[in-house]
This record gives structure tokens, C-alpha cells and sequence, in this order.
């Protein structure tokens, strides 16, 4: 069953400060060691406002994921069609890397404890490289990327990057990150085009 999504901007406005109160929860505590009432408490919303809209705290997390999978355009797992600078592929990691590091602590715990959750996240992956290698083709047939590379393997390569990245999101602060995601994003520019055209 989906979450009951208001339509007054009123309703939507506390609908969206629960689903941001409970990415914080999980973000911090994960999902097992979140309860409703703290969800309730964060956003500041009432029990009853609470499940006028979701049934559980179950649906408050598919609907994170309903929402970070509708999130995924301008990221770097949807590349645009134009030549990569490395101030761009920067903002796309960063995109990409607040999208999913919300999420990556209660994906990490649910893995474990759920086969199904953990084939979904599976195949999830799959369709991810897929849609970012057609897009290394597309951007490859229109000479926005060298000729000279495989998009299969630049695509998990890509892919590999940003879960080393997510992960150390989960652990360490943005601020300890820039230079990882600075450098990454240098480390992509490069295999994705000639030396000279990165900048």
C-alpha cells in the first residue's frame, strides 16, 4: 500500500518534513533503532498526522526509496548529453552522493537482515550500470567522450567510485570528503576525455 501524498501545499509541506525527519533518523541510527514516535518527534507533526499519511514506518522507507529513485536525473548515473568538465562532474557526484548516502546506512542494515532487500538492491544496481553505459554509448556516437574506451568497463568503474564515495559519506563529513570527490571527479574527466580537453 503507497503512502497517502496530500495535494494542499499545507498537507505536503508535513507529509515532506516527516520523510526529511525520518532520512535524518536513518541516517543517523539506521532503521532498526528508529522509531515512529522519534520520526514524530523530529518532524514535529502529531501521531495522528503521521498516519494519516503512512501506515508504518515501512512505508515512510519505500517511499525514501520511491524518491530517490524518481531523483536520479542530473546525476551522475544519468549523464548529460555535453562534454564533462571536472566543476561539473564535481556537482554531479555531490548531487548523486547526498541522494544516496541518506539511505546507505539503512541499506547496509537491510541487507544483511533481508534476502529479498538485498536481490532488489542487486538488481537495482544492474539497472544502473545499464542506463549509465547507454548513456557512455550515446555520449561516445556524439563525440562528447574518447573513442578509444569501453563503456562497459568505464560504467562500473564509474559506478565503483561512487559507492566508495557514499560509504565514506556514511562515515566521515562533507567536508572531509571534498578532496576525495575532487579527485575523483579529475579521475573520471580524464578517463572520459582526452587530456587536454579536461578542465
Amino acid at each position: 500500500m503507497a503512502p497517502r501524498v496530500p495535494r494542499q501545499a499545507r498537507s505536503r509541506a508535513k507529509f515532506h518534513q516527516i520523510l526529511e525527519a525520518a532520512l535524518e533518523l536513518f541516517r543517523e541510527h539506521g532503521y532498526t533503532e528508529t522509531t515512529v514516535d522519534a520520526i514524530v518527534q523530529r518532524s514535529g507533526v502529531s501521531v495522528g498526522v503521521f498516519y494519516s499519511y503512512f501506515a508504518s514506518k515501512q512505508q515512510v522507507l519505500l517511499a525514501l526509496f520511491e524518491q530517490e529513485r524518481d531523483t536520479q536525473e542530473n546525476t551522475i548515473f544519468s549523464l548529460p548529453k555535453e562534454k564533462l568538465t571536472v566543476e561539473k562532474t564535481e556537482a554531479l557526484i555531490w548531487k548523486t552522493l547526498h541522494q544516496r548516502s541518506g539511505l546507505q546506512r539503512v541499506r547496509q542494515e537491510l541487507r544483511l537482515i533481508n534476502p529479498e532487500f538485498d536481490q532488489n538492491e542487486r538488481e537495482l544496481v544492474q539497472r544502473r550500470y545499464e542506463r549509465l553505459k547507454r548513456d557512455l554509448e550515446v555520449s561516445q556516437k556524439a563525440g562528447l567522450i574518447r573513442q578509444d574506451i569501453r563503456c562497459e568497463t568505464c560504467a562500473w568503474v564509474l559506478m565503483s567510485i561512487i559507492a566508495h564515495l557514499v560509504d565514506a559519506l556514511v562515515e566521515r563529513s562533507e567536508e572531509e570528503c571534498k578532496e576525495d570527490v575532487h579527485a575523483a571527479s579529475l579521475l573520471i574527466c580524464h578517463m572520459l576525455h582526452e587530456d587536454e580537453d579536461v578542465h
